[in-house]
């Protein structure tokens, strides 16, 4: 299994981090190629959503995440089932005004060594730069004020949140 760990401090209140993580329109806006398909709102234990993701510009994966801890304002932590296993674990540490946004995944590769191989020569250093361009994108997202969309479904009107 492989793990990738990145941090960051975001100059904004914890709630504010965790409007954007838990906002299911949003997430896309900070996970390059990433695509939602279907989901439940709000982000609860046994919660899902279905997407697509393009890798490396050659192929799509899908799966489904389903939300296994959600804690607001604390911690976010949810495995993804489909092309690729992995499970995520996102942690909200409140610095004064700011937070610190530590974001944790963990992975397996199928095909054994061969899979091993591929993952510490291409993929892991791949994905280290996109977890790093995802958190520094969250924090320039919501310490632009991003009026932020929670708990909508296409249909309903939004609603920012203050």
């Amino acid at each position: 299994m492989s793990r990738i760990e990145v941090s960051i401090d975001i100059n904004v209140p914890s709630d504010k981090v965790w409007d954007a993580l838990t906002d299911i329109m949003l997430i896309p806006e900070w996970i390059e190629k990433l695509s939602i398909v279907s989901f439940t709102e709000p982000p609860r234990v046994g919660g899902f959503y279905t997407w697509t993701y393009k890798m490396a510009g050659i192929f799509s994966l899908e799966g489904r995440t389903t939300y296994t801890k959600v804690e607001p304002g604390v911690c976010l932590e949810h495995d993804n089932d489909g092309s690729m296993s992995s499970h995520w674990e996102w942690r909200l540490s409140p610095q004064g005004g700011a937070t610190r946004t530590t974001c944790i995944i963990e992975y397996t590769l199928p095909g054994a060594l061969a899979g091993r191989v591929v993952d510490k020569l291409v993929v892991e250093p791949q994905n280290q730069k996109d977890a790093e361009r995802g958190l520094a994108r969250l924090k320039e997202l919501t310490e632009q004020s991003h009026p932020f969309v929670r708990n909508r479904h296409p249909s309903a009107p939004a609603q920012a949140t203050p």
